[in-house]
Parts: structure tokens; sequence; C-alpha cells
């Protein structure tokens, strides 16, 4: 049996997790980490984690969650992803960095699923840093569309960490 313990600041992990789901052959369980707590692990033979990267840092409640399980963790089956809206050689550095090393080490598969922004879900400070950031030429993050919009989630790379648990 799997599970999925991901955690989410605007939304964009979740849809990939829903995504991921679809995916997975055998039964999963799913946890958003900042609605539930106390997880059994025992039940589990894979754990997928995952979550969002803001301001350069996965949430709290998964730096938490991999710290206080980490040895029971390293006895499962793990995949481990992140949602950003970085690219290429920056987003795998956000990946390395977002989870202990001895995780990342025993880990079947990491992968980086992209992520999206939709300003119109942001407050105010998070909008007004999210459309200078993407105005800068130099950022790596794509232009916002009219509706303040963007999206870089990669559905292939979703699909490969499913067939890397699959398997």
């Amino acid at each position: 049996m799997n599970l999925i313990v991901y955690g989410t600041k605007y939304g964009s992990a979740e849809k990939c997790v829903d995504k991921l789901l679809g995916a997975l052959k055998d039964p999963t369980d799913v946890c958003n980490i900042q609605k539930m707590s106390g997880i059994d692990l025992g039940k589990y033979d894979t754990v997928i984690i995952g979550g969002s990267i803001y301001m350069g840092n996965i949430q709290k409640e998964i730096k938490t969650f991999c710290s206080q399980n980490l040895e029971v963790l390293k006895s499962k089956k793990i995949a481990l992803f992140i949602c950003c809206m970085q690219t290429g050689e920056n987003a795998y550095k956000q990946l390395e960095n977002a989870y202990p090393k001895e995780l990342i080490e025993v880990a079947k598969d990491k992968k980086v699923f992209g992520g999206e922004i939709n300003t119109k879900k942001l407050g105010f400070f998070d909008r007004f840093i999210t459309k200078m950031v993407s105005k800068a030429s130099n950022s790596g993050l794509p232009s916002l569309d009219k509706e303040g919009k963007a999206s870089l989630i990669l559905h292939d790379n979703i699909e490969h960490l499913a067939s890397a648990v699959n398997s």
C-alpha cells in the first residue's frame, strides 16, 4: 500500500498529487500534512513525499515529518518530489535542499513536477513579489499571462515517478 504525504501553499502540489494518484496502481492513501498529524507509517510499503517550494524552502511540516520519521522512512520504498517554478539544474538543487540527505540517497526516484502561479490566489505581498520576479529577464520564471497565470507543470515527470513506484 502507498502513502502520499504532501504540503501545498496555493494548490499546485495538490493538483500534481491528484494526477500522480491517478497513475499509481496500488491502493494509495493521501495526507495533506498541513491538515493531519500522527500518521501511522507501519501499514505502508511505499511513502511518496512532496511539497511546494516557496521562497526557496519546502513547507516546514514536510521537513518536520521527514526528520521525525527518518529511520522509519529509510526502511520503506521512498519517492520524493517538489513543485517549483524553477527549471533545470536550479530546480534539482531545490529538490536536493528540500529533504534530508539520507532520504535523497535511498529514494527510489526523485522528480521536479514543475508548478503554476495564479496571482488571484496570492495575498498582496506574494502577488507583488511574483509580478516583480516574473518581469525580471533573468529570473528563469515564465511570464504571466494577462490573467496573472503561468503553468510549468511537468506531466511527464509525474508519470515517470508513478512508473518508478509501480515497478
